[in-house]
């Protein structure tokens, strides 16, 4: 590649308008030896540059329309590079996403994904990573693009062919799940109905040591815990409690793990106490929120988050154990007298907090 000196030169000498141009060049139709050095040209010119506004020009010099007229192109390497200078494009300047957003980028990713996915791992990759970076930096852009073209199934079909899944590509699946979770809200029970939470179980299982996939994941579990229309699903999952609980227990030391991971655990305590009492598995999952570690845990974080004089922690803390008390007489049988110890020194800790902000 170009050293960004040559970079800068190259645009100023009009290579992108160039290149673009012959890209898509209406008299021809280029075969694709000749289509893959100029999109690696125009992927080239839009990497680096720690210049969003140049990066911006070559949206105006049709840099991202060349791009995108090669995405239905029949060889796999052709779509592979066009995807891969979307991606530059767009995470170098997010303003560019509108003019991706016009050219129907969206549907076309979910079109190459429904036909080709299977046969290109390199493909999936960075289709995932392009639509994350479509909704992840600019939200405001119709979401709805993606969830009517069955793109949230082609995603997760996606996740499922990869036999050792790339933690980036794990936390590019999960950025999008969350972006499009956040931006409509009915997606979120219909995601959990079709399984996004044992998505995120199975994802655990084998990668909760990574400290970005457990970032992610728990965000993931947060969002899915916020739905109302999908609370017996959450309150009968016995997979989910368990694994949440080891990930957070793994990266606890730092504190932004830490943050996050009371507020997943408080979204879930809140769905338990909102569930029907013969919700399925409910009791044995509520009596798992009911052991020496868990109540320690809430303790922990309140004097945690006394210490630090974090609010935000503060507010999660409280409400976890404000919760954790309304879920006592949900059990069928009594909980153990340390942890009832433990949950009422918590209580007493946040009516201290209470007093102090």
């Amino acid at each position: 590649a170009a050293t960004p000196p040559e970079v800068l030169l190259l645009h100023a000498a009009g290579a992108p308008k160039l290149v673009a141009e012959f890209v898509l060049h209406p008299d021809q139709s280029h075969p694709a030896p000749v289509l893959l050095p100029a999109l690696r040209a125009l992927g080239t010119l839009a990497r680096g540059l720690g210049n969003p506004e140049l990066v911006a020009k070559m949206g105006d010099v049709h840099a991202i329309h060349a791009a995108a007229s090669a995405l239905l192109n029949s060889d796999l390497e052709v779509v592979v590079a066009s995807v891969q200078v979307l991606v530059s494009l767009i995470t170098s300047n997010p303003g560019n996403q509108a003019v991706a957003m016009r050219l129907m980028v969206v549907d076309h990713c979910v079109k190459v994904l429904k036909k080709h996915g299977d046969k290109s791992r390199e493909l999936r990759h960075v289709i995932v990573r392009l639509l994350a970076n479509m909704f992840v930096l600019s939200r405001q852009h119709n979401v709805v693009a993606l969830l009517t073209t069955g793109g949230f199934d082609v995603v997760r079909n996606a996740m499922a062919a990869e036999e050792e899944a790339n933690p980036d590509f794990l936390c590019d699946v999960f950025m999008l799940y969350v972006a499009l979770m956040k931006e409509v809200e009915s997606s979120r029970s219909d995601f959990v109905e079709k399984g996004i939470l044992s998505d995120v179980t199975s994802v655990l299982e084998s990668n909760k040591a990574d400290l970005n996939v457990a970032f992610q994941a728990l965000d993931v579990v947060w969002m899915s815990s916020l739905s109302t229309g999908s609370r017996e699903k959450v309150g009968s999952d016995q997979a989910l409690f368990p694994i949440v609980l080891e990930t957070i227990r793994l990266h606890d030391e730092l504190m932004y793990i830490h943050s996050k991971g009371v507020r997943t655990l408080t979204a879930v305590a809140r769905v338990y106490s909102l569930c029907d009492s013969d919700t399925p598995d409910l009791n044995s999952n509520i009596s798992l929120m009911f052991s020496d570690e868990v109540i320690g845990y809430a303790l922990s974080s309140i004097e945690r988050a006394l210490n630090d004089e974090d609010t935000t922690l503060c507010f999660y803390s409280v409400e976890f154990s404000r919760i954790l008390v309304k879920l006592v007489p949900k059990l069928k049988s009594p909980p153990p007298a340390a942890a009832m110890t433990q949950l009422y020194k918590s209580t007493e800790v946040a009516a201290e907090i209470a007093t102090a902000y």
